[in-house]
């Protein structure tokens, strides 16, 4: 069924939308008439299609299939936030465009990419008279950053500004959000009313009985990724505001490190009238800035985003004056009545604007402020880790020291390594040699890439399954590990596409297994774009970099090209070279040999992998405590 002769193309992002479109279509019988064409975007979705025996045009047949979508949002954003025009946004040190940054190219990289696809199919195929797009099946969460929901909206609004500008009728279908949601968010408010109301008797609790310690720190970060290296400072007590990390934690080190769990909204001070004057000033000067004339139009393969581009601003001078500039307010207040030595971050690369706003307010007022690296970072066109605002950073090593000294030159950085890769300096080369002796054959590892719509999609991820399955089949003895990433999130898609892929391959699925425990037993390992990378060179498994997508790519010779230099890693982008590495490599166990010695090589130079990063964060922070108030 060509669009060519149809008169309706329904654009499919969600699989339960296949049930929306079966119930719109039962009601329609003017469309069975006029004919329509599916387009589903996702994968998965052609799945559930096919074997519904629904008819449908491929959505990765639409993709220009290049780095533009990842690339375009920075740059849009460098030129509007950094124009004279928007030296207005900031308040009481703090800068607004830095605030929102991240959020704002975090929502346009997935937007950009949709109206890649839709652009293409109304350019080639002008003849289409109308455009369905289903809303989103899920409900805003309660706590999500202020652009979700616009980014849970992305389909159906792309759609609808691109057809609207070229003349065509849209139609977005009613959809009642299921009275589960609803509740839901209700449900959520009482029970963080309750909790909240539990972690104010545990700190009255705690602040009564424990004495005060000599270094405070204030942090808001996973308990998982502090642990290792508070346990290093000694004399310490903790302040988290993440609170629900208390259950992580656990009552013992709450005890220890007289931790309390605190909250931006505990420390209000009140409306002031400088609030009140950014409150006014702000949204006029946003007012001027969107009737001028020559405000960018946001062109992109032809239309202009500028109505999603505006709608989004919209909503990001909102949210500043409903609540950012009292939260700005607020942890001036919540810093001066903790008073700590440190400020610690998870990451100031977030949609949760408090990391930024932290960040910034403890520079203001000369307190340290530290952020560790928790994975690999990329600071090419279209970087999303560049903009730090954290005064220090721990990084994993030299190299990404001058990378990121080039990249962003406001941050103090210290090689620390990571305190979570501490574990991999125990495997010794025998516990290694002998496990991977222990089976007979190959075992290739297979790390399942992360779905991200502007960098790689499922149709990349189905393509990148699908290659390495065809490598292997040409391989004798072989089995295969897949290992995906712990939670649900897309579990279904995952394993349909493996089901599909390695069908005849002697193969399993590992998801919560560590890949401390995995590497030993596998004799090759093909990876993506992903801090797994450097856990599987820590490893000693001979690695293959395959990153299947323009994205993957673009970041692979940026990064891993030093790496590659140095025969720490293969890159290979087609499936044939991915086919000739994997084949070379099964079939020389020098070749293998060599390539792990080039890596251990190459990360004892350029990582500070030795298993002592814990003890170095600690001193780290001890010495920033030390720190005279600038």
């Amino acid at each position: 069924m060509s669009p060519q002769n149809e008169r309706t193309i329904v654009f499919l992002s969600e699989l339960r939308q296949i049930e929306e479109f079966e119930k719109f279509l039962s009601t329609h019988a003017d469309l069975r008439k006029e004919g329509y064409c599916v387009i589903p975007l996702d994968a998965e979705i052609e799945h559930a299609l096919a074997e519904k025996r629904i008819p449908f045009r491929s959505g990765r047949n639409y993709r220009t299939h290049d780095a533009e979508p990842m690339i375009q949002g920075e740059a849009w954003l460098l030129s509007l936030f950094d124009s004279e025009q928007w030296s207005f946004f900031r308040y009481r040190s703090v800068s607004l465009s830095r605030l929102y940054f991240f959020p704002f190219q975090a929502y346009l990289a997935p937007l950009l990419y949709y109206a890649d696809i839709v652009a293409n199919v109304l350019t080639r195929h002008p003849g289409i008279q109308r455009c369905i797009a289903f809303p989103p099946t899920v409900g805003v969460p309660p706590m999500g950053f202020s652009l979700e929901v616009h980014k849970i909206r992305t389909v159906p609004d792309v759609v609808a500004c691109l057809a609207q500008e070229r003349g065509k009728e849209v139609l977005i279908p009613e959809s009642i959000v299921p009275a589960q949601t609803r509740t839901s968010n209700l449900s959520f408010f009482i029970k963080r009313m309750l909790f909240g109301w539990g972690i104010g008797i545990l700190n009255a609790f705690v602040s009564l009985l424990r004495r005060p310690r000599r270094l405070r720190v204030l942090a808001s970060d996973y308990w998982g990724y502090l642990e290792p290296y508070v346990k290093n400072l000694g004399s310490a007590e903790i302040f988290l505001l993440d609170r629900m990390q208390a259950f992580k934690a656990g009552f013992s080190n709450i005890w220890r490190f007289r931790m309390r769990f605190v909250h931006l909204d505990a420390y209000a001070g009140g409306s002031s009238s400088e609030r009140e004057q950014a409150q006014e000033r702000i949204p006029k000067e946003w007012e001027t800035i969107k009737k001028d004339p020559n405000f960018p139009k946001f062109l992109f393969r032809g239309f202009s985003i500028q109505p999603l581009v505006i709608q989004a601003l919209d909503t990001i001078i909102a949210d500043v004056i409903s609540h950012v500039l009292k939260d700005i307010d607020d942890s001036y207040a919540l810093l001066a009545r903790v008073k700590p030595d440190v400020v610690e971050l998870r990451s100031t690369m977030s949609g949760q604007t408090h990391f930024v706003i932290l960040a910034q307010v403890a520079r203001a007022l000369g307190i340290p402020s530290l952020e560790m690296q928790h994975g690999i970072e990329y600071y090419g066109p279209g970087s999303m880790d560049r903009r730090h605002s954290a005064e220090h950073m721990g990084v994993y090593g030299p190299l990404t020291q001058r990378e990121l000294h080039t990249a962003e030159d406001s941050i103090t950085t210290h090689v620390i390594g990571s305190p979570r890769f501490d574990i991999y300096a125990s495997i010794s080369e025998t516990d290694r040699t002998t496990q991977t002796t222990l089976h007979t054959g190959i075992t290739v590892l297979c790390i399942a890439p992360p779905i991200t719509p502007s960098v790689i999609d499922t149709f990349d991820i189905e393509e990148y399954f699908s290659s390495i399955a065809q490598a292997v089949r040409k391989i004798q003895n072989v089995s295969v590990i897949i290992k995906f990433r712990p939670g649900p999130y897309r579990q279904s898609f995952y394993e349909t596409a493996v089901a599909h892929t390695f069908e005849g391959v002697p193969h399993r699925i590992a998801q919560y297994e560590s890949l401390a425990e995995l590497c030993p037993q596998a004799d090759i390992a093909v990876s993506n774009y992903s801090t797994a990378t450097l856990e599987v060179l820590q490893c000693g498994t001979p690695l293959i970099y395959f990153g299947v997508s323009p994205g993957f790519d673009l970041m692979a010779d940026l990064y891993f090209a030093p790496h590659k230099q140095e025969g720490a890693l293969m890159i290979v982008k087609t499936k044939e070279e991915l086919a000739c590495a994997l084949g070379t490599l099964a079939k020389d166990p020098q070749a293998r040999e060599q390539l792990s010695q080039a890596a251990a090589s190459f990360l004892k130079k350029e990582y500070a992998f030795d298993g002592k990063a814990s003890k170095r964060a600690a001193a780290l922070i001890i010495s920033l405590a030390s720190l005279p108030s600038r």
